[in-house]
């Protein structure tokens, strides 16, 4: 949700829409009313049929898509993990553009630079102090 936020609140163009695999419509609404996104309307046959379509094989998923209804990433998740908001907007691209840059620091970067990013520019303590 924070990287959501993060990236709405900059005026990238972004959307989660949730899709429920809840058993009932009341499973469904206490899942959701605390997402600040978009929904599909709770419709069980609807939902196994994208679910066929995306081939979600676990929940929770997350399926990343351009406005033309294809996928644009196929690990977005490990994407976000690895880079936080600067993976948007989660293409291919962007990923082996990102990769490229951390292969880059790795070769020949100072140690600031490997471990700095965008809202990081700390080390934990054992305590869980952030240290700059």
């Amino acid at each position: 949700m924070k990287i959501y936020n993060s990236l709405r609140g900059t005026g990238k163009k972004l959307e989660i829409v949730f899709i429920s695999f809840d058993r009932d419509e009341d499973g469904f609404k206490e899942h959701f009313k605390c997402m600040p996104w978009l929904a599909v309307p709770f419709e069980v046959n609807l939902h196994r049929h994208l679910s066929d379509i995306y081939h979600v094989n676990r929940i929770p998923s997350c399926i990343s898509l351009g406005s033309d209804g294809i996928s644009v990433e196929e690990d977005m998740i490990g994407l976000i993990e690895d880079f936080g908001a600067e993976a948007f907007p989660f293409t291919r691209e962007r990923f082996d553009e990102l990769r490229s840059i951390d292969d880059a620091k790795r070769q020949g970067g100072k140690l600031q630079q490997l471990l700095a990013h965008e809202g990081r520019n700390y080390v934990l303590s054992g305590d869980t102090r952030k240290v700059i």
